[in-house]
């Protein structure tokens, strides 16, 4: 039943994601008239991240976005709205770490475009108000464009763009960037809701231990690997005297 409903919950996903690029390509249409360059960029990224695999998600972004978006550097953060707090997910820095993570309030650019929903550009940052002082030598271009991740009225990250090969960056840039970032939102929410779906499959709810379908699958698992390698395989199992006395006074 469980492998059911995660195909079902797929099949939805997929469609979700099929029905929002027939819109981002009939919109971009209309914006962009003649130009077909972002439309085939737009397809090329629909095919890519159309997965249920956060991981093969990242990678990709990180090997085809700045192609696709026309710059070179981009970092992308989730937000915990429970902990305030943004933890870096996806990025092609070379001098950043995996897994950073930092509250709201150390940011002022990214604080500003979560809170107030709407994309944050700035054609010179050294002059802007979210400037702290630090230069970075990384970027030859001085613009900053940071765009809210959402699904509909839900914020789940930013996106920040940095460089280019023009030098500069306008409003008219951010037409077609807008509409990646909402299909990037919606891949990436669809990835982690299937991940937090595939691990409550195999999870028990009350204790986040693995369940009874968890230990068959690590058992089949551990018995092929067993007959290729031909070594012995040991299965301990282990039992808790008057357990039921620990339930009846501490509750299930």
């Amino acid at each position: 039943m469980t492998e059911i409903k995660n195909i079902k919950q797929s099949e939805s996903f997929q469609d979700r994601e099929s029905k929002l690029v027939r819109e981002l390509l009939v919109r971009q249409n209309e914006m962009l008239g003649n130009s077909l360059l972002n439309l085939d960029r737009l397809l090329y990224l629909h095919k890519a991240i159309s997965l249920m695999d956060f991981q093969a998600i990242r990678k990709i972004l990180v090997e085809k976005l700045p192609f696709i978006l026309s710059i070179r550097y981009f970092t992308i953060f989730l937000y915990d709205k429970n902990k305030k707090e943004l933890k870096l997910t996806c990025h092609n820095h070379p001098n950043l770490t995996d897994g950073l993570s930092f509250h709201v309030n150390e940011s002022k650019v990214m604080k500003e475009a979560l809170s107030q929903g709407r994309y944050i550009l700035e054609t010179d940052f050294t002059r802007s108000k979210y400037y702290t002082g630090k230069a970075n030598a990384l970027f030859t271009n001085k613009f900053f464009v940071c765009v809210p991740l959402m699904i509909e009225d839900e914020i789940i990250g930013v996106m920040n763009l940095n460089d280019n090969d023009v030098g500069a960056f306008s409003v008219g840039d951010l037409d077609f960037i807008l509409n990646v970032a909402e299909f990037i939102s919606l891949s990436i929410s669809n990835a982690l809701l299937y991940e937090k779906t595939e691990t409550l499959s195999i999870t028990d709810g009350l204790t986040g231990l693995n369940n009874r379908q968890k230990m068959h699958t690590a058992l089949e698992s551990e018995f092929a690997r067993r007959k290729r390698y031909k070594s012995p395989l040991s299965l301990a199992l282990i039992d808790l005297d008057h357990f039921k006395q620990v339930n009846d006074t501490y509750g299930h």
